[in-house]
């Protein structure tokens, strides 16, 4: 699970970029933190790198690799539509 200090600096999205699984050996579109959706490993990718394929990724012993979700973006592509938080203030 990514860990931050200042929630100031991270902002909620609804975006579907946080929705697709990506497979090892594909090219992802945001730069950001990806994490295994079967151990939960952590790996951080530049938007345009390849999704390191075993043995060079660093899944859990006996882990499928069943895929990579991202779950912090880095970068400014990803939408940060309107949330209830945001509505509110």
């Amino acid at each position: 699970m990514a860990i931050y200090r200042d929630r100031r600096k991270m902002h909620p999205s609804l975006s579907k970029a946080f929705d697709s699984v990506q497979k090892s050996g594909f090219q992802v579109r945001y730069s950001g933190i990806y994490a295994c959706i079967e151990c939960g490993v952590e790996i951080a990718l530049s938007a345009g790198r390849l999704v390191p394929e075993r043995p060079n990724n660093p899944h859990a012993p006996g882990c499928p690799d069943g895929g990579w979700r991202l779950v912090v973006a880095t970068s400014a592509p990803v939408e940060r539509p309107a949330t209830s938080e945001s509505k509110d203030s």
